[in-house]
């Protein structure tokens, strides 16, 4: 799932896919929610980690 607009019908498919509540209430809490996360992480994936070897991005050494 990507961070573009999504309408409530493509995230109400999306939620009950992974076996959310679907129910109005519920997702107009969730939604909004969900697409704040996504753009932080959006955020993230814009970061260079280029110059990091692996060994210290999954070892912590």
């Amino acid at each position: 799932m990507s961070s573009k607009n999504l309408s409530l019908e493509e995230f109400t498919a999306w939620a009950r896919s992974v076996g959310l509540n679907v129910s109005t209430e519920h997702l107009a809490i969730l939604m909004p929610e969900v697409e704040l996360m996504l753009q932080r992480i959006e955020a993230l994936q814009q970061i260079d980690v280029a110059e990091i070897a692996i060994e210290h991005a999954i070892g912590g050494l």
